[in-house]
């Protein structure tokens, strides 16, 4: 959602203080019968106050100058299009003062305007430039990793002036975090040089000698305040720093986890992916598990990327989640994590979007039971790329609550199971975008407990039991169609005639036919293929 607020008021407000427009390339204002006052309350969002008092990247502490540019607005309502006329603009005007400042302005009444906002850290060595066409232009010379000076804000926002009145109007504004804040952190700092030998020093002994650069594969460097878009992608590499200077084993946002390096990069709005090379240093020489290289890494305005793991062991193991607003959790990427079932166990309770960058196996302690399954009770979508996930359970990897919607999208990659791929209780969907499905077990793929499913492509290979395979499969009691097949390729199974159900249900959604060939199956046998395709 871009963040620009639009403002149509039947106003009061708006002031211009005319002794303020002296500057050669201004434009000036020309007189008016009619002059208004209005005054901005502006604020950092809510959410970082609590960072601030726990003193925390990302705090917006150090976002304490602010500037704006000013622009009439004339709108063409047939075109649907606005034009913006250059008037002013101001370059840190104002200083925050616990994430709170105002401004005032004059101006003449019954016109249009846009006014854009920008909170830096200001300076000459501040990263940023504000142009007078409402462009920040980002210059990644200034902006070292490791340094909170990076974080910025923004806001834009339409008004219109009315006839002046008594009292000035005042409106209360929120600026936003444009940027996305990409975090290192590991938690093996106290494991030692030489495993077993309690005289070798740890990692932690090391960190004033060890250093981390992060290149980038992608980040944009002008952002248009007026509109939120962004241009000019490129790569970036952020050079070798030490440790932050924060207290590392308390400040890192996932908790168990100590600082190595943050960086700030300009984003796109919505998510893309990028790719992340760590390189770490120690003195002249390369640590054993550089350099590390993390895929298919989310990044998104105003969102948090924490890439988390253990970096100095022998194995690298790397977690990555991306959080909205610095807050709440959205993403998760997992890469060669052996607790990647915890993850998806905590998405699937809270909701949100997980994307696996590598081949992973879902490992269960203890027995294997009901007791180990994901269930998913807020909308979960997890993508699985070219990547398979494989579970070791014999029961379902993904049990679908009432209200809930799991969503699987894959290219090459998918789910190998030892039992159920995914179960839909009453209520729920469950949504298959492409992918691989296999399962090694003499049980159902995919199975409706009430819920619907709806399968618009992929690979779908179950064992057989009872003569034929139980690809897909309602509970009994559930009479009326609730599995749905837009697409895809089954072996040996024929989602036109259901032998799962009796009596036998066509699961082929309307609109839809099933075309069959002779083919082999994943083992190499021969079977027969059935192909959903329209009409």
């Amino acid at each position: 959602m871009k963040q620009k607020l639009f403002f149509l008021f039947a106003a009061t407000a708006l002031l211009f203080v005319a002794a303020s427009c002296t500057n050669d390339d201004e434009v000036a204002i020309a007189p008016a019968a009619d002059e208004v006052t209005v005054q901005f309350a502006l604020d950092l969002p809510e959410g970082i106050a609590e960072r601030a008092a726990t003193r925390a990247f990302g705090d917006g502490t150090k976002a304490t100058q602010l500037s704006y540019v000013l622009f009439y607005a004339t709108t063409d309502s047939q075109a649907g299009t606005t034009s913006h006329e250059y008037i002013y603009k101001r370059d840190d005007a104002k200083t925050f003062d616990g994430l709170h400042t105002t401004l005032e302005l004059t101006l003449p009444a019954e016109r249009s305007y846009t006014i854009v906002f920008w909170a830096d850290c200001g300076g000459n060595d501040c990263a940023y430039t504000l142009g007078e066409d409402g462009v920040v232009t980002v210059d990644y010379t200034k902006l070292a990793s490791n340094n909170d000076n990076a974080d910025a804000f923004y806001a834009a926002f339409d008004f219109q002036t009315q006839k002046s009145t008594p009292n000035a109007t005042t409106f209360d504004v929120t600026l936003h975090r444009p940027l996305a804040q990409i975090n290192l952190g590991t938690n093996d700092l106290d494991q030692r040089i030489v495993k077993g030998d309690d005289a070798s020093p740890t990692i932690k002994a090391l960190i004033p000698h060890i250093t981390t650069q992060a290149v980038i594969s992608k980040a944009y460097t002008k952002l248009s305040l007026i509109d939120g878009t962004v241009s000019d992608a490129q790569a970036v590499t952020f050079e070798h720093v030490g440790f932050p200077e924060l207290d590392i084993d308390d400040s890192f946002p996932v908790e168990g986890y100590s600082y190595v390096q943050l960086c700030y990069i300009l984003p796109a709005e919505d998510q893309e992916l990028i790719n992340v090379t760590y390189n770490l240093n120690s003195g002249d020489a390369a640590i054993a598990n550089s350099p590390i290289e993390v895929e298919n890494v989310p990044v998104q305005r105003n969102y948090q990327t924490n890439i988390y793991g253990k970096l100095f062991s022998q194995d690298v193991i790397v977690d990555i989640d991306i959080n909205p607003d610095f807050n709440t959790p959205g993403n998760d990427v997992i890469h060669a994590n052996p607790q990647a079932l915890q993850v998806l166990l905590d998405y699937g309770t809270n909701g949100g979007n997980v994307t696996i960058s590598n081949d992973q196996t879902l490992t269960y302690s203890g027995e294997f039971s009901s007791n180990n399954r994901i269930i998913v009770r807020n909308d979960l979508k997890v993508d699985l790329g070219d990547n398979t996930l494989t579970s070791t359970n014999d029961y379902y990897v993904f049990d679908v609550y009432s209200g809930a919607t799991l969503t699987l999208d894959a290219g090459t990659g998918g789910i190998h199971a030892f039992g159920y791929v995914a179960n839909a209780r009453e209520g729920s969907t469950v949504i298959v975008n492409g992918g691989r499905y296999t399962t090694d077990a003499d049980v159902t793929s995919f199975q409706s407990q009430g819920g619907e499913i709806h399968i618009y492509g992929g690979y779908f290979e179950a064992q057989k039991w009872g003569g034929h395979p139980w690809t897909l499969n309602q509970i009994d009691s559930y009479k009326d169609k609730l599995i749905f097949v837009y697409g895809g390729t089954f072996v040996d199974f024929d989602p036109s005639n259901g032998q799962t159900e009796t009596p036998a249900i066509n699961f082929v959604a309307d609109g839809y036919k099933v075309v069959s060939e002779p083919g082999t199956n994943s083992k190499g046998e021969a079977c027969t293929l059935y192909t959903v395709v329209p009409e």
